[in-house]
């Protein structure tokens, strides 16, 4: 690496898969096979798709159970939130399996309730996921946002508590409307707490690793791919032990992160400039 960083030692050329034997000074040269790949195989295009609609699925529900919790008259209030608060409090390889264990085909739990009540069975349309791609999105986000959505509410409910309780009383005297409270008081004054949120779940959501191996769908995320890409073992169409292109995928995760993290903050940044001005 020295000798390659000081011009001693030229850049090789490597083709992915990088499986020399030998120890080699990569350079840059290494990252374009592998953006290319991610590009062209659909892995990066599903990783920000798969990002924002599950964060943006944790965040309506986190912020709806907030928002209701929150209300006057609210039986057992601290049991629900206890209640919701419990997927947080479960490791998430755990969690993952618990719902395999659900909708894993032919012996999980939804196909023998299924096989026992037949038509009668109100999931019985979730039989065969795995066959259609919209329904095997499907089965992902629900575990997805099960996990994730504590968090949200959890921080949309300590942002609730600051907000002064006066503030939703003079807007419904001036005639505003629930979705106008939401959307030009409650969701600013909120923006500050939620924000660090959303962004943790964010950079979650992106690397999202157990449920997708738990799934056995290798190669969905740069997360899965990078240890597929690093293991020995390999995945059922990559071959392991390829340690530089894991490393590679690593720092891509990174720099596109960071990219996403400064422009959503910018972004809500330019907002608030706007709606100061």
């Amino acid at each position: 690496m020295f000798g390659g960083l000081t011009g001693q030692i030229e850049a090789a050329n490597p083709e992915f898969p990088f499986r020399s034997n030998e120890v080699q000074y990569t350079g840059f040269s290494g990252y374009l096979p592998i953006f290319q790949f991610v590009t062209s195989d659909g892995i990066f295009i599903f990783n920000i798709l798969w990002m924002t609609v599950s964060t943006s699925l944790q965040v309506i529900l986190g912020l709806g159970l907030a928002i209701l919790l929150n209300q006057r008259g609210v039986r057992l209030g601290k049991f629900w939130q206890a209640l919701f608060i419990l997927p947080w409090a479960i490791p998430e390889f755990i969690g993952a399996l618990l719902w395999l264990n659900i909708f894993i085909p032919e012996i999980g739990w939804l196909s023998l309730a299924a096989q026992k009540y037949g038509d009668a069975f109100p999931l019985q349309f979730f039989i065969g996921w795995e066959r259609t791609p919209n329904l095997w999105f499907l089965v992902f986000l629900i575990p997805a946002i099960w996990y994730g959505f504590p968090l949200i509410m959890l921080a949309a409910s300590a942002g609730l508590r600051t907000i002064p309780k006066e503030v939703f009383e003079a807007a419904t005297m001036d005639g505003a409307n629930s979705w106008q409270v939401l959307r030009h008081m409650t969701l600013p004054l909120l923006m500050p707490v939620l924000l660090p949120a959303i962004i943790i779940r964010g950079i979650y959501a992106f690397n999202q690793f157990y449920l997708f191996q738990a799934f056995f769908f290798t190669n969905s995320t740069f997360a899965t791919l990078s240890y597929n890409l690093f293991n020995p073992s390999g995945s059922f169409d990559l071959p392991g032990g390829q340690f530089g292109a894991s490393a590679i995928i690593n720092i891509i995760t990174v720099v596109i992160l960071i990219g996403l993290v400064s422009l959503f903050n910018r972004e809500m940044q330019t907002r608030e400039e706007f709606r100061n001005a």
